[in-house]
């Protein structure tokens, strides 16, 4: 089998590469890949897999890895890309890097991690308590085990704000005689972390709002589609609630939403009306943000853990949020 791949040189065009067996299981299109292209190794996404039906080529390359899971890109984009590519005559390349932020791209970017510290067996450490209990020099350990008795698991600064003596020396020196395990976690950088927000519920609509509502919920019923319908009404009229009522009876149907907002300055104020009114199902991707941020905020909505993306209709820094 082979894969076409197209590389990011500015080409505009795809090269050929054998799947190793080894990978057979894991290439699909939409993949990222790591192909010898040259004297070095490039970057490049699957843009179709196919079968020989002639000998096989002997000039031919092996594609030489797989990137992170974060860097698949699912088929339906790849022909959006291609679509792209052919409507806007742009590049490709220009096409697909589109439909993953450069901080998904590059590869540079990661997910930060946190270590959580539990008991590694109740029984033991309950028996370790005991048996040390009248020894003052275990108290720091003795200490430790008790609140992670107590708290099940807790990341290392709470351990040590938690257990009297305790010191990451000790807990490092716990953990390599197995009466700690360890677990890393994801922790997610939030753009969100400094804001308090107050829960709103719906608000009972006036009879134009609920005239709307009713005409949007009819489309959304309908097994025909795709519809489009334009909302007018001048500042102030309570366009925003239409669009929350809109949003949460497509939730109610197991659907997602994209907001788009017609400038970056408008983007922190409607992310807390959404926020208010459907907590953490709610992301936001743009340039303003961090590459760690939107990092975090798109793996939320490629992981599914979000239902609600507010975004700009364009950015002031053009491709670096793309």
């Amino acid at each position: 089998m082979f894969a076409r791949v197209i590389v990011d040189l500015s080409l505009d065009k795809g090269f050929d590469y054998n799947i190793p067996a080894h990978l057979a299981d894991q290439i699909k299109i939409g993949t990222q890949v790591v192909v010898p292209f040259g004297r070095s190794l490039r970057r490049g996404y699957v843009l179709t897999i196919g079968e020989d039906k002639d000998s096989d080529y002997p000039e031919r390359k092996d594609i030489d890895s797989i990137c992170g899971r974060h860097s698949y890109i699912p088929e339906p984009l790849v022909r959006l890309g291609r679509w792209m590519a052919d409507y806007y005559c742009c590049s490709h390349e220009q096409a697909i890097r589109t439909l993953l932020p450069r901080a998904v791209r590059s590869g540079k970017v990661q997910h930060r991690t946190i270590k959580f510290f539990s008991v590694a067996d109740v029984a033991a450490t309950e028996q370790y308590i005991i048996e040390y209990s009248d020894k003052k020099r275990y108290a720091a350990r003795l200490n430790i085990l008790k609140t992670l008795l107590k708290d099940k698991e807790l990341p290392v600064d709470a351990l040590l704000a938690r257990a009297e003596g305790a010191s990451e020396a000790i807990i490092n020196a716990m953990f390599k005689q197995n009466l700690l395990a360890v677990e890393k976690k994801i922790h997610r950088r939030d753009p969100f972390a400094d804001a308090e927000i107050m829960p709103t519920v719906p608000h009972n609509p006036t009879s134009e709002q609920q005239a709307a509502l009713e005409q949007i919920y009819r489309m959304m019923d309908s097994k025909e589609g795709p519809h489009t319908l334009l909302l007018f009404g001048v500042t102030g009229s309570g366009k925003t609630e239409v669009y929350l009522q809109a949003i949460a009876r497509a939730l109610e149907q197991g659907k997602e939403a994209i907001v788009l907002v017609p400038e970056i300055s408008l983007t922190p104020q409607t992310v807390r009306r959404f926020r208010a009114r459907f907590g953490n199902l709610v992301s936001v991707l743009h340039s303003a943000l961090t590459e760690g941020e939107r990092f975090d905020e798109w793996s939320k909505v490629n992981d599914g853990l979000v239902k609600i993306v507010v975004v700009p209709r364009c950015s002031r820094r053009s491709g670096s949020s793309g």
